[in-house]
């Protein structure tokens, strides 16, 4: 089963990255229908083995300059969904995914800037900003709306 099930998760891969025209582009997602009762419930929709799985196939697309296989496996650290769980590390993959024009990884850079002693690079939330207005420019309205939460946020602050 587990072969199966690693078969299709490279095929998905392998499918969306031809799909999309290169790893560009590629997202790692791995869901069928028996997932569907399971997150019904809260559960994760893939066992230990095809969250790892996951999580190794992801961190290939990221190493590809896939900036949403790098946003996912941020989001699989940040969680701890088939990896140690790790904020640092979690924080170094959504910088990747920004730096690939990811809005949601943008995002969240913006909003840990916020955070008192919160995770800092030198020019992430320069670059973060830019993607943002450029996302808000292009109709986003996630990303008009961030940045107007964060110009609010920011005069809050003393």
């Amino acid at each position: 089963m587990r072969s199966v099930v690693r078969w299709a998760i490279s095929a998905i891969v392998a499918m969306t990255i031809a799909a999309c025209g290169g790893a560009q582009h590629a997202i790692v997602r791995a869901e069928t229908a028996r997932d569907a009762p399971r997150r019904a419930l809260g559960e994760s929709a893939l066992t230990l083995d095809e969250e790892i799985e996951a999580a190794l196939l992801a961190s290939e697309a990221c190493d590809m300059q896939s900036a949403a296989s790098c946003a996912e496996l941020a989001a699989r650290y940040q969680y701890g969904r088939g990896v140690e769980q790790s904020e640092a590390i979690a924080a170094r993959f959504f910088e990747r995914a920004c730096n690939g024009d990811h809005v949601s990884s943008c995002t969240w850079i913006i909003a840990k800037s916020l955070e008192p002693d919160s995770w800092r690079v030198a020019g992430s939330t320069a670059h973060a900003s830019e993607v943002l207005a450029r996302a808000c420019g292009e109709g986003d309205a996630d990303a008009c709306a961030t940045m107007r939460h964060t110009k609010s946020a920011v005069k809050k602050v003393p």
